[in-house]
């Protein structure tokens, strides 16, 4: 009808301004959007938009906000379990992702084992749920129980009529990830090994910019930093081209690393600054990261008129932080 058509319009405009980064705008669409779905009662539309407003938040770095909305959206949801069983399963699993990054891992594995539930009654694939549970344990520093459930994620997308290769892909560099956290070095290098073959075949960039971390860890774990030099400095090359930086702060603290374990004192200090001028341009929730890796920098040359400094910046930073996650709360 009219109301459905009109309530669907304003809902594809909001999604549109949030790949736009248009947010003002698209919270504005998003109430115009309750308050019709409200008059009518439209529980579908009511639902959708408190989760588009959670996603919203989310991509706001505000989670308590988002958690909020995500929650309000299971309420609406809930009304009508059968019909909107889909909806639930995937805001069910943004939860869990937000209780992780909140670091209420309880909360997150109670949100996403629900969502396994909700699958399985309805032969809706497990595949995202798995892999957000193994992130969950992964956090939890349980590697084992993490490499199970990431393989149970890889098995229920292979099950899919059109499994996604990208996937399957970004899953094995978890595994491998979590096998050179428990010391299975040759299972790690297989696995990225292999992994960046097939990104290479599919042109996945992204990915590969992640393998090639990973070999790095390896290469390091052994003892082999020139190997580990190359493989990072590769993914730096590869990052700057595709213009992908999330990774490269990252990176970057890594390739930091080997130069103090190589006593190349020079180079890794430029390393960090050029990390910390990307972490402040690019990606913010990464410049305290490379504070700490500065003091301790600046501590073992015993400059300490610069540890104090950068402390400072350090503290200033969390305290923000700090007063910022107090007012999302209120």
């Amino acid at each position: 009808d009219i109301q459905e058509r009109e309530l669907l319009a304003l809902y594809h405009e909001a999604q549109e301004l949030i790949s736009q980064y248009q947010m003002d705008c698209a919270m504005v669409k998003l109430d115009a959007v309750l308050i019709k779905a409200k008059m009518s009662n439209n529980i579908e539309y009511i639902g959708r938009a408190f989760s588009l407003k959670g996603f919203l938040n989310y991509r706001r770095n505000e989670t308590n906000h988002a958690i909020n909305f995500y929650e309000k959206a299971v309420e609406i949801f809930s009304q009508n379990i059968e019909l909107f069983n889909d909806e639930l399963k995937q805001v069910k699993n943004s939860l869990g992702v937000l209780y992780t990054s909140n670091g209420e891992l309880g909360k997150s594995l109670e949100n996403l084992f629900y969502s396994v539930e909700l699958a399985e009654k309805n032969s809706l694939s497990k595949a995202t749920s798995f892999n957000n549970i193994a992130l969950v344990y992964h956090v939890k520093e349980d590697y084992i129980k993490a490499i199970n459930f990431f393989k149970l994620s890889i098995s229920e997308e292979e099950m899919l009529d059109k499994p996604s290769l990208s996937h399957c892909m970004s899953v094995n560099v978890n595994i491998g990830g979590c096998y050179v956290k428990v010391g299975q070095l040759e299972e790690a290098f297989d696995i990225f090994s292999k992994t960046l073959k097939q990104c290479e075949q599919e042109e996945e960039f992204r990915i590969m910019i992640q393998c090639l971390k990973g070999l790095a860890l390896v290469f390091l774990e052994k003892g082999d930093y020139k190997n580990a030099e190359i493989c990072l400095k590769k993914a730096i090359k590869l990052s700057s081209f595709i213009d992908y930086r999330v990774h490269m702060v990252e990176i970057l603290i890594i390739l930091s690393d080997l130069y103090q374990k190589i006593k190349n004192h020079r180079d890794q200090f430029s390393t960090l600054k050029k990390a910390l001028k990307l972490a402040e341009r690019a990606h913010r929730q990464k410049v305290v990261l490379v504070l700490e890796a500065l003091k301790a920098f600046h501590l073992d040359r015993m400059n300490y008129k610069e540890v104090g400094s950068t402390l400072r910046r350090i503290l200033a930073l969390k305290e923000a932080a700090f007063e910022k996650e107090k007012k999302e709360k209120l």
